[in-house]
């Protein structure tokens, strides 16, 4: 008996990345969330050892090794770590001088006001 698909019951692409909802596409074809719409997947490797390449097909992402053929995204992310590509993690980990300050710094550059001063009320 065929019952067929509900409102709602279409499949919902995760990004590989975080796990939230995909809804934009990447540099390199593969759906991600908008926080890491700018970040790139990592070299991925097959069993043989070879790089795999990234293709998109009719079906959705997919990886091509040379040696073994196509393989589905699930496959090559159960094999391998996923990682974003290093100039990307070094972008976000880089901080300004002003994000090492000491709570007494932070806090000589905020105006104090106390409930005595005439600007409390105003």
């Amino acid at each position: 008996m065929h019952i067929p698909k509900q409102y709602g019951e279409s499949k919902a692409e995760t990004c590989i990345f975080c796990g939230k909802a995909a809804t934009l596409v990447n540099a390199q074809g593969i759906s991600v969330c908008p926080n890491d719409s700018s970040a790139q997947l990592d070299t991925m490797r097959c069993v043989c050892g070879d790089a795999l390449e990234i293709k998109d097909g009719k079906y959705g992402t997919f990886f091509l090794c040379l040696n073994c053929g196509p393989q589905s995204m699930a496959k090559v992310l159960s094999i391998n770590t996923v990682r974003k590509a290093q100039d990307q993690v070094g972008d976000t980990s880089k901080k300004n001088a002003s994000d090492y300050k000491t709570r007494s710094e932070k806090e000589r550059t905020q105006p104090m006001v106390r409930s005595d001063d005439p600007r409390y009320f105003d």
